[in-house]
């Protein structure tokens, strides 16, 4: 093993960690090893592996490693950090103009700095905005702006719901 990407993902699990290396085997019983935790890889090619993180207790890293067919789990480890999953409690201001980039104060909880360009305010899902961390319970982004016939709530106002990621992958 090399490398992983992302490096890191909230301990709920369920992250999409691609491992890669060189001539892994192609075989059915691949496993991830999490710390003391063990699921199921899955063989991209001869350089990838994708692995999907378990739940762990508590944030921290733990060794990541690969088996293959119940052989020995490789010597070569990577560290993967296990962080709480972050939340939103509020949010302001709550509205702005359509042509988008209205900074946003997001508070909440648990929010780290996983490295530059990672954490992003997340719209609907789909569309990722850089931000900033401000403490480690506020968040600042900026709107994005609303395409042409977008949603709209019961109102009629258009609206977006906002995630977060800490890692530049998980919601």
């Amino acid at each position: 093993m090399f490398d992983i990407d992302p490096r890191e993902g909230p301990t709920k699990g369920g992250t999409v960690v691609i491992v890669y290396g060189n001539k892994f085997k192609n075989t059915k019983n691949t496993t991830c090893k999490f710390g003391d935790k063990f699921v199921r890889g899955f063989y991209l090619d001869q350089n990838r592996i994708k692995c999907i993180s378990p739940p762990y207790e508590k944030p921290g890293y733990v060794p990541l490693t690969i088996s293959y067919e119940g052989e020995r789990y490789s010597s070569e480890t990577v560290k993967y950090l296990y962080y709480e999953t972050p939340e939103i409690h509020n949010i302001t201001p709550t509205c702005g103009p359509v042509t988008g980039y209205t900074q946003i104060t997001v508070f909440g909880k648990n929010f780290i700095d996983m490295g530059f360009g990672k954490v992003k305010c997340i719209f609907n899902g789909t569309i990722y905005m850089n931000a900033t961390i401000m403490e480690e319970d506020i968040i600042k982004c900026d709107s994005p702006p609303l395409p042409p016939n977008f949603g709209f709530s019961d109102e009629g106002a258009p609206f977006y719901y906002i995630g977060l990621t800490l890692n530049g992958k998980e919601i």
